[in-house]
């Protein structure tokens, strides 16, 4: 009881609760040891996925120079205005979007994609895994 009289809140022992997870979930937040299998498991995966996107990079690159070194005006007047901005995560100065919420959209944007599709020019999207 408090001074008041009024009961005092013990929520934690009160409102015990307690719930299986699986294995895959203590890993995930580190309630449970891997063990060498499982890392063996993670570090493959972690090393196909670090691989898959060194590609995909690359061909965004290799897809800007394909279409900077096509010479059309056009196409650099697309590539002026729709820029990577720096950082690993790029994202597109140029395309319009609006709202308290909203993101810019990740470069290559689909108007790079579009323009690069018409000319023939390959994409991160025609990287396999």
């Amino acid at each position: 009881m408090s001074e008041t009289g009024g009961k005092v809140f013990d929520g934690f022992r009160r409102n015990e609760m307690a719930f299986r997870i699986s294995r895959d979930t203590a890993l995930v937040f580190g309630l449970a040891e891997p063990t060498p299998a499982e890392k063996a498991a993670r570090n493959a995966a972690a090393a196909a996925w670090r691989d898959y996107h060194g590609r995909r990079r690359q061909a965004d690159r290799d897809m800007v120079a394909a279409l900077a070194g096509l010479g059309d005006r056009t196409v650099d007047a697309v590539l002026d205005l729709h820029a990577p901005t720096a950082g690993e995560y790029p994202t597109c100065n140029g395309d319009d979007y609006s709202g308290p919420e909203a993101d810019p959209p990740d470069w290559p944007c689909a108007t790079v994609l579009a323009v690069a599709r018409v000319h023939g020019v390959p994409t991160r999207e025609d990287v396999k895994r």
